[in-house]
């Protein structure tokens, strides 16, 4: 008997342990956790039955729903630490839905040109690196007119922890992805990293799940990537809800260095337990700015940027969350998008409307140089470009040296006359013997000049002598 109770309690798992893990999880997967919520609260009936006792059934009741809608910021970022300055990379609002019960997750594409108090009109990314999730917390409620409750850091190395530890994913790999993963792995995990060895249908693990939500490069850039991200989360999602709910403690405690929050335990507790009285998850998803109200642009000094109508972006938002009501292109607003890009371009100098050749990602270099120090470099792979670089110039400066120096004809001194010789090339390698050789032909030609001088005066003389003599004869 002593024996069973002792098993039992060691079996014991206290709602409030799960919730809090599980909620720490949600920081960290972008959502995820709250499928694990919902089906380890309401399906997952073993652990109820057998895990948790009378006592720990009943620990529910000292939990609080969240009254309304609340919504919680959700920044993603590779920085090396939490508190070093960096871009965001994946900016996400989690609305929790009390009143409609439901879920919903709305993507910002880091590129829309915004104004962030006290810096004036930039991409909203930068907002974090000036002044931390406060600010960019700030910029979405100046702009968008939303207020925010909360928010959550992430960091990607958490990510990749987090897919490894579930197991990985069941990815559909396109070709042209592939080649751009397998640039992204080796900066993951440069001591092992695991290439893609080819397209289709692909089991990955954490490192190549990170990779592969990190592509920029490729398609419409920052938009089939914000798309790739809300498939992984999709499927993190799904995965979780397969997975062990005994897991959950191991997975948020090495998790925990990959967070940063303002939340405090007991709002942590109560939103977890307000998405499980929900009772679904099926999170509904939306981008903004929606691309049909939108401009890429190139400013000088900024980089390539995504103008939008501001007010009508914020009105589909705030119908998405507070109205419970689904985008409609059809009911867009073209006449007022027409005028916000006229006043933008009436605003804004030094504005390029970008080729369709041109992609975002050519513009990164003109960003703020704040940045540079959490850029992972290939020190090898840049030496040998320098290399190669440096290896074609000279071989330039040498082929048009050879047009920049002209013939100059040879004059020597040879038998006390001067002699012309064939046209030849001053080598600029050998400098000193060039300058020398000027000078022997300063020489020379002063020489020359010198004996063409005394050769007329002693000639003139002798006309002279010969005029004396004609005088003398005629007499």
């Amino acid at each position: 008997m002593a024996k069973h109770e002792k098993k039992k309690n060691n079996k014991k798992i206290s709602i409030k342990k799960i919730i809090f893990s599980t909620l720490m999880i949600l920081v960290v997967v972008l959502t995820g956790v709250c499928g694990y919520l919902y089906w380890s609260f309401k399906n997952n009936t073993y652990i109820k039955n057998n895990y948790l006792s009378k006592e720990d059934k009943h620990e529910e009741d000292n939990y609080e729903e969240v009254d309304g809608i609340s919504n919680i910021l959700l920044i993603g970022n590779d920085a090396r630490n939490l508190n070093e300055k960096s871009r965001s990379d994946a900016i996400l609002i989690l609305s929790i839905d009390n009143i409609n019960k439901n879920l919903k997750l709305i993507s910002i594409m880091r590129d829309s040109y915004v104004e962030i108090p006290g810096y004036g009109e930039q991409k909203i990314n930068h907002a974090l690196a000036y002044g931390g999730p406060e600010l960019l917390k700030d910029t979405i409620e100046k702009n968008f007119n939303l207020k925010l409750h909360d928010y959550g850091i992430i960091n990607f190395n958490g990510f990749q922890e987090l897919v490894d530890i579930i197991g990985g994913l069941d990815i559909n790999v396109s070709e042209i992805e592939r080649k751009e993963m397998n640039k992204f792995i080796p900066e993951v995990n440069p001591k092992d990293p695991h290439l893609v060895k080819k397209a289709g249908m692909q089991h990955l693990d954490g490192q190549q799940v990170l990779s592969y939500s990190r592509i920029r490069k490729i398609g419409n850039g920052d938009y089939d990537r914000t798309e790739r991200q809300r498939v992984v989360i999709s499927l993190i999602i799904d995965k979780l809800k397969d997975t062990n709910v005994l897991k959950y403690p191991i997975l948020a405690s090495k998790l925990f260095p990959y967070i940063k929050t303002n939340m405090d335990i007991g709002e942590i507790l109560n939103y977890a337990y307000t998405v499980y009285k929900i009772g679904s998850f099926t999170p509904e998803q939306m981008l903004i700015p929606v691309p049909e109200i939108t401009e890429p642009q190139i400013i000088n000094g900024k980089g390539w940027v995504v103008l939008m109508d501001k007010e009508q972006n914020a009105q589909i938002m705030h119908d998405f969350i507070f109205n419970n009501k689904r985008y409609n292109s059809k009911s867009l607003d073209y006449n007022s998008f027409k005028k916000a890009m006229e006043k933008y371009k009436n605003d804004i100098k030094n504005i390029t409307k970008p080729t369709n050749k041109v992609q975002p990602y050519e513009y990164d270099k003109e960003e703020c140089d704040i940045y540079e120090s959490h850029i992972k470099i290939d020190k090898k792979d840049i030496s040998n470009r320098i290399n190669k670089s440096s290896s074609k110039y000279k071989n330039k400066i040498k082929s048009k040296s050879k047009n920049l120096h002209k013939p100059i004809k040879n004059l020597e001194k040879e038998n006390n006359k001067t002699i012309n010789k064939k046209d030849s090339m001053l080598k600029p390698k050998n400098i000193k013997k060039n300058e020398k050789y000027k000078d022997d032909i300063k020489n020379i030609n002063e020489e020359v000049i010198s004996k063409d001088y005394n050769s007329i005066e002693k000639n003139s003389n002798k006309e002279e002598n010969n005029k004396e003599d004609y005088k003398n004869k005629e007499k």
